[in-house]
């Protein structure tokens, strides 16, 4: 059984027949006026509500805060560019790899000089933010290095990446009419690589076998996102400016619609947040290309239901996804077991001393507001993921003279425990890494942060820059 490890997860949603707009900055929501309106679900107003519950979480004793050390310093490479994109970040028990200038490198996790490097055709365009329980993960890359500021490379290539042997096990491509196909993203659901973009779709078998294609027509599939034993596809239909968007549970190995959701008008963009359970992130139509929405779906029947609405009101919420991107969301955490959705508040400065937010507890049964773990006094806090235990793990920014911070967060009563403290003698490198840009994982104990870009050195300072640095006891 394959077991997915991500900085998030997965809740994926289908809504029910209907179209209405999106949530309303208030929380609530407007439908549009066809002289029939429906209730569409719960909408998440603030409230005392005790939609969360314990289900089969059962809380153990903390353990003993770790001092840490910087483990791993990774040097921002020479580029003969002005900026390579190094998207990729991934940690075992063993390996620490980052995606570097037209390579990965495998690092022991305790520090030291490289274990493996795999050389790529061209730079990485993206990756997927997991690893299999068999240490595989996923990216798209280049098919080969630009000679020239004239020569054009496209993101064509799809790989599997072995992070125990540090070894590429596969590279696809697609090819139509003589050109091959561009791809924005890439996952592994179900045991299943799948590819999406403005050019539609495409998925191979974790042995390399395709599966399906691109299909001719006025749809794509944009992207993809997986869990353990599901595959979500969202597939975009007709203008650019004005899609008509669905999310769909497919078969993995066939690419077959098994529940399917038709996104109302009025949302522009839409992410999937998680998998198993399915939460969307949406954006509605306008300038902005934040998440204004978390709704939570059920996908039991072959048409998809809302169940829950949750607006990050103009941003007092934070969810953090790409624009371009259909997965891969990052600063919000879903906890199934607990019927919990946890997100960060926006940052707002505390009189001088710094930022200050809070991580704020939404029931996936109401989409009310049920707790909030308070972050620190001088530094913002986000959160990464759920531990083994179902415990929410968050990272706390570093300041100006204090290292950054692990914590653990009780689901139930939010209570706050602090796991790892990291040095002050590496400040000046750490705030280099907002988790806005940067690749954040906390694995094994140990904490993990990654760029997503490596540019010639601007100044004298550049020169002392990190592409990438691991925190640990050793």
């Amino acid at each position: 059984m394959m077991i997915i490890v991500s900085a998030v997860v997965a809740v994926a949603l289908i809504v029910g027949a209907g179209i209405f707009f999106i949530t309303k900055d208030d929380g609530g929501s407007t439908e549009a006026d066809d002289g029939n309106k429906t209730s569409q679900g719960p909408t998440g107003d603030p409230g005392k509500d005790t939609g969360g519950t314990k289900g089969g979480f059962t809380s153990k004793p903390a353990p003993d805060p770790v001092d840490a050390r910087l483990l791993n310093a990774v040097r921002v490479p020479k580029v003969k560019t002005d900026q390579v994109t190094v998207p990729g970040l991934w940690a075992t028990d063993k390996i620490f790899a980052k995606t570097e200038d037209y390579k990965i490198t495998g690092y022991p996790v305790e520090g030291g000089k490289p274990t493996w490097q795999i050389p790529l055709d061209g730079q990485v365009c993206q990756g997927w933010r997991g690893v299999t329980e068999d240490n595989l993960t996923a990216i798209v890359f280049e098919d080969h290095k630009p000679k020239n500021d004239k020569d054009y490379a496209d993101c064509s290539e799809i790989g599997l990446v072995d992070l125990d042997a540090g070894k590429l096990v596969w590279q696809k491509h697609i090819e139509d009419g003589g050109s091959r196909i561009d791809f924005d993203e890439v996952t592994i659901g179900a045991g299943t690589v799948a590819a999406g973009g403005l050019d539609g779709g495409a998925a191979w078998s974790l042995d390399g076998k395709q599966l399906w294609a691109p299909s001719e027509g006025d749809c794509e599939d944009r992207g993809y996102e997986g869990s353990e034993e599901k595959l979500v596809a969202a597939t975009y239909c007709g203008e650019y400016d004005s899609p008509n968007i669905k999310v769909s549970t497919v078969n993995p190995k066939t690419g077959d619609v098994i529940s399917g959701y038709q996104v109302p008008r009025g949302i522009k963009d839409v992410h999937v947040v998680s998998a198993d359970p399915l939460v969307l992130g949406l954006e509605a139509a306008g300038e902005s290309y934040d998440v204004t929405d978390v709704w939570v779906i059920d996908d039991s029947a072959a048409t998809g239901k809302l169940k829950t609405k949750i607006s990050t009101r103009n941003g007092q919420y934070v969810v953090d996804c790409d624009s371009t991107n259909i997965g891969g969301c990052t600063q919000i955490v879903v906890s199934e077991q607990t019927d919990t959705i946890f997100m960060a508040s926006e940052e707002r400065s505390n009189g001088g001393a710094g930022a200050v937010n809070e991580i704020v507890a939404f029931s996936m049964k109401t989409g009310k507001t049920i707790g909030k773990a308070d972050g620190d006094s001088e530094a913002a806090t986000v959160p990464l993921k759920l531990d083994e235990d179902g415990y929410l793990i968050a990272y706390q920014q570093p300041t100006y003279r204090k290292g950054g911070s692990v914590w653990r967060i009780d689901p139930t009563t939010y209570k706050k425990d602090l796991l790892m403290r990291n040095p002050d003698t590496s400040v000046d490198q750490e705030t280099w890494f907002s988790p806005d840009s940067s690749w954040v994982s906390y694995v094994n104990g140990r904490l993990y942060l990654g760029y997503v870009y490596a540019s010639k050195p601007s100044g004298a300072f550049d020169n002392e820059r990190l592409l990438a640095m691991g925190f640990g006891a050793g």
